[in-house]
């Protein structure tokens, strides 16, 4: 016969495995609804110019890729198309012609606008190369170096790789995270860090808010912070030095322009009420930081540009109008 406390035992622990599936699943449930919903009324829609391309791009997936730790997946949609191997198709991009790689972020991806109105897309139209989209929601520069590193190890060189960077970079900071790890850092490694318990989905919910509290509420960053990003950015470029000389391509790296540049308007004002206004303040001291770099294949195009806020969806991402703008510039840098 089974001791009362002992059956009383085995009874708590069924039920603590039980509430701790169910609570990972049910947690995992609400982070679904929680970004379908987000999409569905996301604030964006009111301020791009084609409302179908955003809802397109917002319901791209992601999925692991090795070494740069994520990648968009095949995606064969009206306005936005993804191969195998995570590029976004090029329509303007003419194979055969000199072979020119455009590394990046969402900018570069094409955040909120076709296939054909990217900043590649441009650069291939004005230059009728083979032009390869290579932005990916979410790369820092050192992820985008690595996928670099992957080309050139199966012998895909490019002629010209550009780089376009900056607000991903500077994001590290908002996350309260080092320059030398990727964004969604604390998330991702929290996967093999983190033991599954009663506790594990009380501590993704905790991580929701939190994640949420960090549009609102901007960190302070140091000047120690700043020094640190731009260290880092000074030895990637040497990376790049070295490797540009070892396989005999050419190569810039772009600090991309964002709404803090733009002269205060009702539209700023709009964009920025739904992020943090320390937000301001931090990129600001950060770009003011990454423009003590002394190397002449970095290029400050943040202010170069003649942007305004009706070139904005948020303070980062721009549309078909700007990237065209910006296409031209970088064009006239390499």
């Amino acid at each position: 016969m089974i001791k009362k406390p002992i059956y009383i035992f085995i009874v708590f622990i069924i039920i603590s495995v039980f509430l701790t599936i169910f609570l990972d699943t049910w947690i995992k449930g609400c982070f679904f609804i929680l970004r379908y919903v987000t999409n569905a009324r996301d604030w964006r829609y009111s301020t791009v110019d084609n409302k179908t391309v955003l809802k397109e791009y917002l319901s791209l997936k992601t999925t692991y890729s090795p070494y740069v730790i994520w990648k968009k997946p095949h995606h064969s949609g009206k306005y936005i198309n993804i191969d195998t191997s995570g590029e976004r198709i090029v329509p303007q991009s003419v194979k055969g012609g000199k072979k020119i790689f455009v590394f990046g972020g969402s900018t570069v991806l094409g955040w909120g606008v076709p296939d054909n109105c990217t900043i590649p897309a441009y650069i291939a139209e004005k230059t009728k190369a083979e032009v390869h989209n290579l932005g990916c929601s979410g790369y820092v520069l050192e992820q985008n170096i690595i996928d670099l590193i992957l080309h050139l190890q199966k012998g895909d060189i490019p002629d010209t790789a550009i780089f376009y960077e900056g607000i991903n970079d500077v994001w590290l900071l908002v996350q309260k995270t080092s320059p030398d790890k990727h964004l969604q850092y604390l998330r991702i490694s929290n996967m093999f860090n983190v033991r599954k318990s009663f506790f594990h989905g009380f501590y993704l919910l905790k991580r929701m808010f939190e994640e949420h509290k960090r549009f609102k509420h901007a960190p302070d960053i140091g000047i120690n912070q700043l020094i640190s990003l731009r260290s880092h950015f000074e030895s990637s470029l040497k990376i790049l030095d070295a490797l540009s000389e070892k396989y005999g391509f050419k190569y810039k790296v772009f600090l991309q322009p964002t709404i803090f540049n733009c002269k205060d308007d009702k539209r700023k004002r709009f964009i920025l009420s739904h992020y943090s206004k320390g937000l301001t303040n931090i990129y600001d001291s950060a770009y003011k930081e990454l423009r003590k770099i002394k190397n002449n294949k970095f290029i400050d195009i943040s202010l170069s540009i003649d942007l305004n806020s009706s070139y904005f969806f948020d303070y980062a991402h721009i549309n078909r109008i700007a990237n065209k703008k910006i296409s031209k510039v970088i064009l006239e840098k390499i």
